[in-house]
């Protein structure tokens, strides 16, 4: 496609104490550490917060849950990895930390709105939420104070889309991302119905007794709640990142486009590992899964597809003297 002049022209940045690369790698630390604990150790890092992680099967869905959320946190720490390095335009470290620095303050909104709303979760401790949207906060303060050190660039919304030969494998990309991002973040519950069936409403606690029938337990009780809030974080964290690359690659030049796309590529891999070690999950549990097939070949296609177009594309190592 072609460039707009803005898109290759580097951005004299402002003085700051904080960089833009610096407050870039401020979020990714943060959101490679938020990702290691959702994927790796989620009872551990909810034990942190003092939450209720359930038993049984509920903690299994409970996990489950928050490794999806842990996946899209890694990918943030990709995007922002990518983009901090030297031979990256300044435009698109500014955009970037602007991206960022939105995310930080729309998740500390929304968490805060759970607790102001009363609809937060029975099973997460209002303090907790509090602390954590402080961190937030914090870190939105830092990408803001990046974004306006590296100039205030704002994207392109006439060139909203990567640039050359990335063009395709990457829209493809976020295409295949947009597709589950709304899914969770808008129809988390029917969604989960759809993939799994039966599944959430047969896990303990998520029903009760009353007056001889079984009914849901209630809006901010038991584990649904805060598994559909996870779910629903997850989708919209989803979304975020699908939209960070879109406006990162509208001010940038190709070979940023190529940064992100071999970035997606890792994470696209990483997830189908997850998704292998699912099957095992479903075995130990029995739940259903009829949606399985479709799902992977669906993402095993795209993962193939934008890797092949990446590895073909020619690049060039640098030689430092």
């Amino acid at each position: 496609s072609k460039m707009s002049s803005r898109s290759i022209t580097k951005t004299a940045p402002t003085s700051s104490f904080l960089s833009a690369s610096t407050s870039l790698k401020f979020t990714q630390v943060m959101c490679t550490a938020f990702s290691i604990g959702m994927l790796f150790f989620p009872l551990k890092m909810m034990e942190g917060y003092k939450a209720d992680t359930f038993s049984g099967s509920s903690q299994v869905m409970f996990c489950w849950a928050m490794g999806i959320f842990g996946t899209q946190q890694l990918l943030v720490g990709i995007i922002s990895a990518a983009i901090k390095r030297d031979g990256v335009p300044t435009a698109a470290k500014s955009v970037a930390c602007l991206c960022n620095a939105v995310m930080w303050i729309f998740f500390a909104i929304n968490d805060l709105s759970y607790v102001l709303a009363g609809a937060l979760p029975e099973s997460m401790p209002a303090d907790s939420i509090y602390a954590n949207c402080g961190v937030l906060a914090l870190f939105g303060a830092i990408s803001f104070a990046g974004w306006k050190a590296s100039g205030s660039v704002t994207p392109n919304f006439g060139a909203f889309h990567p640039q050359g030969r990335t063009q395709v494998p990457l829209l493809v990309a976020i295409a295949n991302l947009l597709f589950f991002g709304v899914a969770l973040a808008f129809f988390a519950s029917d969604f989960m119905e759809l993939q799994a069936p039966g599944v959430l409403s047969s896990l303990p606690g998520a029903m009760v007794k009353v007056k001889g029938k079984m009914v849901p337990a209630g809006p901010t009780e038991g584990p649904l709640p805060i598994i559909l809030l996870i779910l629903g974080n997850a989708g919209k964290c989803m979304l975020a990142n699908c939209l960070s690359t879109l406006a990162i690659c509208s001010v940038a030049d190709e070979d940023t486009s190529y940064r992100l796309l071999r970035g997606w590529c890792l994470l696209q891999f990483f997830f189908l590992g997850t998704f292998a070690r699912d099957g095992v999950l479903l075995v130990a549990t029995g739940w259903p899964s009829p949606m399985r097939l479709f799902t992977f070949v669906q993402c095993f296609g795209v993962a193939f597809y934008m890797t092949d177009k990446m590895v073909g594309m020619p690049y060039k190592l640098t030689t430092k003297i």
